[in-house]
């Protein structure tokens, strides 16, 4: 599969948004009270849920360009 330049965004996407999610993670788990871990829970969710999406769209993104790529040579 080659990439296209909307696989590599998506997939700088996906990384980016899963170290956001893992300095997030990181400062849950150094919180000194639950109280002070539960205000890095959301941003955590919402970092972890980008990144699995951006990561899975790269991933349909770049083998829709590939059937593309082979219906046009066929």
């Amino acid at each position: 599969m080659k990439p296209t330049l909307t696989s590599t965004a998506l997939a700088i996407g996906a990384v980016m948004f899963g170290l956001c999610a893992g300095s997030y993670a990181r400062w849950a788990s150094q919180a000194e009270t639950t109280t002070e871990a539960a205000a890095y829970s959301l941003p955590f969710m919402l970092f972890s849920t980008a990144a699995a999406s951006s990561a899975a769209l790269a991933l349909v993104a770049s083998v829709d360009a590939a059937a593309q790529q082979s219906r046009r040579q066929a």
